[in-house]
């Protein structure tokens, strides 16, 4: 998933004196990558602000691509690892087979089921009305608790807008950019 800035700088130096046609690719690739910059942490607080608890490694998973004179292209995207889980956070839509952890269950700090949960010796797979799940055991006292219930298929809602917090912070911050370096590179 990424958001990749372009302009039409090779036009815009046909038209402007030998003199400055030098400047116009540095203050373009400066007025780019501050702008990549911006929206990166940009997408850092939304994403702090969006989802619920999320880990260090999503927060820091937007990486630039910096632009050079000779390629006029920035670009923020989501690290590979990061873009498996966050498709679903920025789409929607329907996934696969899941574990679904149910309020019995105990979750880490995030919200998430322990990285390396195992069944354990109180612990029992059991058909459920949709499907199995885990249960804990059942004692003379109380019957079993569900625990983990197997999904076939799990319905995501966007929560992320990862496209139009790009686009507006775009619109928003590159022609501002482009002026402050294209006035100090013609200086």
């Amino acid at each position: 998933m990424t958001i990749t800035i372009e302009t039409n700088a090779k036009k815009v130096a046909k038209s402007i004196s030998r003199k400055a046609k030098k400047h116009i690719p540095r203050a373009t690739k400066f007025a780019l990558n501050n702008t990549a910059k911006k929206l990166q942490k940009a997408y850092k607080v939304q994403a702090e602000k969006k989802l619920d608890r999320p880990v260090k490694f999503t927060v820091n998973s937007f990486r630039i691509g910096f632009a050079s004179p000779k390629r006029l292209i920035a670009f923020v995207a989501i690290s590979d690892a990061a873009a498996k889980y966050m498709k679903w956070a920025i789409d929607g839509g329907v996934s696969g087979r899941r574990a679904v952890p149910t309020k019995n269950a105990k979750l880490n700090k995030y919200g998430n089921l322990p990285n390396k949960t195992k069944l354990k010796a109180n612990q029992e797979i059991r058909k459920t009305k949709t499907g199995f799940g885990v249960w804990s055991a059942a004692t003379k006292k109380a019957p079993g608790k569900l625990l983990v219930a197997f999904k076939s298929s799990v319905n995501y809602q966007k929560i992320f807008p990862f496209y139009k917090i790009g686009t507006n912070l775009v619109n928003r911050v590159l022609p501002k950019e482009m002026n402050k370096s294209f006035k100090k590179e013609l200086r």
